[in-house]
């Protein structure tokens, strides 16, 4: 249901792969491995098809679309890595989530579990 390609990082004019944790096998990739790493998808990488989901009323108030987009799309079926490196994020130490500080960033995560988890939990006999 979900397509992502691989990414590279550009900091401090240095270029490296985005990581991907060694236990996530990119064949099958499941919303468990991106819940248990706290999303390790370039949000930029991510391709579906517009009408897969309608986004609900709540979703605007989580703070982590792209994560919780996943999350929705998950319930739909399994992801799909594109193994090839096709795109680059520059990191500036200047984003939404770098600014706030580590106690302000688990306090987002755990705004996001919250709010979401009533909404997406996968229902039973969906394969991931």
């Amino acid at each position: 249901m979900l397509c992502f390609h691989r990414a590279e990082l550009l900091q401090d004019g240095a270029r490296r792969p985005h990581p991907i944790p060694a236990t996530v096998d990119l064949r099958t990739v499941r919303i468990e491995d991106l819940l248990a790493t706290h999303n390790f998808i370039s949000t930029a990488s991510i391709v579906f098809r517009r009408d897969a989901i309608a986004l609900p009323d709540w979703f605007r108030t989580i703070p982590f679309g792209d994560l919780t987009l996943c999350c929705l799309l998950s319930r739909k079926g399994g992801f799909h890595c594109i193994d090839a490196f096709m795109s680059v994020y520059r990191i500036t130490g200047h984003g939404l989530f770098t600014k706030v500080s580590k106690l302000g960033q688990w306090l987002m995560f755990l705004r996001f579990y919250t709010g979401s988890s009533p909404h997406t939990s996968p229902p039973p006999n969906v394969p991931s």
